[in-house]
């Protein structure tokens, strides 16, 4: 016959067990959270997702809908006049640049891309190309974790050319969280390997 103190032992040795269940489950829960807010909303993790996003944009050519507003808001020259761009048609471009863009750049660097990195848009419309990332590898500088350098897997085609395959190296810099202040491609590429592909 079981004692009162038997009883009473059995039923603290359960109490205890079920407590240790609850803190080990409160405990891989607890991580789980932290590890997938670190994933989340770290800046490292922000500064990516920017980076992987402009690349891309960046990169995929040709964009022609966005060709087509670069070419409204060009100064057209005529014979004897000068044409301005409409103020409607630079809203435009000025807001597909920004639905494309403005989450992940700062204004200096929205301009840098309206400027400079969308040529390749052009190149890859001229030479008949289609041009898309297929991977990016990026690493945060061990130094300073504002700074990034990254490796883009790019291929492309064209009409009479097979599907290639480049490797196109860059740096960026993120002084904001999720924005990014610095971006630079090692652009010889489309100069070396699109422009003289047969």
């Amino acid at each position: 016959m079981k004692s009162d103190t038997d009883g009473n032992q059995l039923h603290q040795s359960k109490k205890i067990k079920y407590i240790l269940i609850g803190l080990g489950l409160l405990c891989i829960l607890i991580i789980t959270i932290v590890s997938i807010y670190k994933v989340t909303y770290s800046p490292r993790s922000k500064n990516e997702r920017a980076i992987k996003a402009v690349v891309t944009s960046v990169l995929t050519c040709p964009d022609i809908e966005l060709i087509q507003l670069m070419e409204l808001c060009a100064t057209k020259i005529g014979q004897g006049f000068i044409e301005e761009p409409k103020p409607e048609d630079l809203e435009r471009f000025d807001n597909k640049m920004k639905d494309m863009f403005g989450p992940y750049l700062t204004e200096n660097t929205l301009h840098y891309i309206k400027m400079s990195a969308l040529r390749y848009h052009l190149i890859a419309e001229e030479k008949g190309y289609k041009t898309w990332v297929e991977d990016i590898e990026i690493n945060q500088d061990k130094k300073d974790s504002r700074n990034y350098t990254f490796t883009i897997h790019l291929e492309y085609s064209g009409t009479n050319i097979p599907k290639k395959q480049l490797v196109v190296s860059g740096r960026a810099q993120c002084l904001e969280k999720g924005k990014i202040t610095f971006l630079r491609f090692s652009d010889d590429f489309f100069k070396n390997e699109l422009m003289n592909s047969n």
